[in-house]
């Protein structure tokens, strides 16, 4: 998994070469899709971060990892989530499930 500050750097490449989809993806994120509604924001972190780790996304999974953290999740109901993951992405979804847990213990409170 590349490191926070490769994953930051990156991110800021991202901004600095499309700022225009960056503030444009970001305000969709911010303000449109990540916060209450029909489904809680615990709820669309713990699908972001099962995506994130079905599709093996590094980057997305730091991210969603610690935002469930923000959001409220626990650990067991991360972990619970993860079954899913393991079922539906199989021996991958085991490795990537394994790097998420690491920033989850590393942020829960």
């Amino acid at each position: 998994m590349d490191s926070k500050e490769v994953l930051a750097e990156n991110s800021k490449l991202f901004g600095e070469n499309l700022p225009e989809v960056a503030k444009g993806f970001t305000e969709l994120c911010q303000n449109i899709i990540f916060k209450d509604g029909n489904l809680s924001l615990k709820q669309k972190e713990l699908i972001a971060l099962a995506i994130a780790i079905t599709v093996k996304c590094d980057g997305c999974i730091f991210h969603h990892a610690k935002a469930c953290v923000d959001a409220g999740c626990t650990m067991e109901e991360i972990s619970e989530m993860m079954e899913v993951c393991v079922a539906m992405g199989g021996g991958p979804a085991t490795v990537y499930s394994g790097k998420a847990l690491r920033i989850v213990k590393e942020n829960i409170r």
